[in-house]
């Protein structure tokens, strides 16, 4: 096991504390605004230097709080939706049975809606899926015309 990567209990208490952190600062963002409404509500009825002043610092400390937050939340990995390695693509080994389920328009044969004539296949997209049957295997062929 490499230094870099992280266990799972490690993981889940460094998720902890991250949501503490946040928590915590959005508690502060949060008294701030309070407190700034508080003060503007103040003003109105007085006009003193003092509490223009106080609201001035308040604004200043709201103003960094959320620039802190929008950076902090930028840089925060998310744990939840971590990468995943692509499943490589891989032909299934010809010997297998193979069992074809074609999908068909529902109302049959197509028509041309400016002529009326039948319209011709253009081709087809096919996947294919390892199905396991009690006892032997098979290959799920899916074939969607086009």
């Amino acid at each position: 096991m490499s230094q870099d990567a992280v266990s799972p209990p490690d993981a889940q208490a460094q998720i902890a504390g991250l949501k503490a952190q946040i928590d915590a600062r959005d508690r502060v963002i949060a008294m701030l605004r309070a407190q700034l409404a508080r003060l503007r509500r103040m003003t109105f009825g007085t006009s003193s230097e003092k509490l223009a002043r106080e609201i001035e610092q308040l604004e200043l400390a709201l103003e960094e709080y959320e620039a802190e937050a929008v950076r902090a939340d930028a840089r925060v990995p998310d744990f939840a939706a971590a990468p995943e390695r692509p499943a490589p693509v891989r032909a299934l080994p010809p010997y297998l049975p193979r069992h074809e389920v074609i999908h068909e328009p529902a109302t049959g044969a197509c028509t041309c809606p400016s002529c009326g004539g039948t319209l011709r296949r253009l081709g087809a997209d096919a996947d294919e899926m390892l199905d396991i049957v009690p006892v032997s295997w098979r290959v799920m062929r899916t074939v969607r015309p086009k």
